[in-house]
């Protein structure tokens, strides 16, 4: 992560701080809305020894006849661990993949919904 900050001298006293939040990171994919049945959750679990980084790309596939209309992959750790990116898939197909790197020791506790309809 890279951050620049520029200041200006200003007539009155204060102080910048810069911190990182620490705080859970989502992915959403597509729209939800409460028309679109739940095709698909789980739990994704996955411990590190703590001496290492974690960079996985998942995919998951959801059986049957179905598209997806969208997808919630919320991380469930309180603090910042895992940095999730979409990679394919997800909104008018059967499956979504996506990667994930973890932060120095950290594994990945991750709890995914994905929504669509069912295809005729």
């Amino acid at each position: 992560m890279h951050t620049t900050i520029t200041s200006h001298t200003v007539p009155s006293t204060g102080e910048i701080i810069v911190t990182e939040v620490k705080v859970p990171h989502h992915l959403f994919i597509g729209r939800c809305t409460k028309q679109y049945p739940l095709l698909h959750q789980e739990n994704i679990d996955i411990r590190n020894d703590g001496k290492s980084l974690i960079s996985a790309d998942i995919r998951i596939n959801v059986e049957g006849n179905v598209t997806i209309m969208c997808a919630n992959i919320y991380d469930r750790n309180k603090e910042a661990q895992a940095y999730l990116s979409y990679i394919a898939g997800g909104v008018g197909y059967n499956f979504i993949e996506f990667n994930v790197n973890t932060s120095f020791g950290n594994g990945i506790k991750f709890f995914v919904e994905i929504f669509g309809k069912y295809l005729e």
